[in-house]
């Protein structure tokens, strides 16, 4: 893991991570398994471009989340960062 991913989700969510997976699927940012000094698994989305619009999608998911929609919580949402909840998916 990158000096600077360490910074972004240590300052986004006031925990430090202590590892970091690359995930498939993603093709407008980096996607990351990442697991935080407390064990808990978040998912990262890292932009440096900040051009991705991934405020935007956090924005979006909030919202689906308050009409009771099930998506993951976004933990943090900017423009170069945005952490999400893990979803344990199937196998």
């Amino acid at each position: 893991m990158d000096r600077a991913l360490r910074q972004a989700v240590e300052s986004a969510l006031g925990e430090a991570p202590v590892a970091a997976t690359p995930l498939s699927g993603g093709c407008v940012a980096e996607v990351l398994a990442v697991t935080l000094a407390s064990g808990e698994k978040v998912v990262v989305k890292r932009d440096p471009t900040g051009e991705s619009g991934l405020a935007a999608e956090g924005r979006s998911l909030r919202l689906l989340g308050e009409q009771g929609l099930p998506v993951p919580a976004a933990l943090h949402a900017g423009a170069t960062l945005l952490v999400l909840q893990w979803v344990d998916g199937p196998d």
